[in-house]
């Protein structure tokens, strides 16, 4: 999520905070910026390779 993003980072940080209450594995990342289309490319710059491994598209 955009560091400066004042409107959804905080409910993000909540739930982040209640699944890992629950046991649930998070890792929670911010990215430079708010809520913009810079701060989403660089989220899926920096998990893309995670993801496609996940869904068995990369080894």
């Amino acid at each position: 999520m955009g560091a400066d993003d004042a409107f959804y980072r905080p409910p993000g940080e909540q739930v982040a905070a209640a699944m890992k209450d629950a046991g649930v594995s998070v890792q929670l990342q911010t990215v430079p910026g708010g809520h913009t289309w810079q701060a989403w490319k660089a989220g899926l710059q920096n998990n893309l390779d995670w993801l496609m491994q996940r869904y068995g598209v990369l080894p």
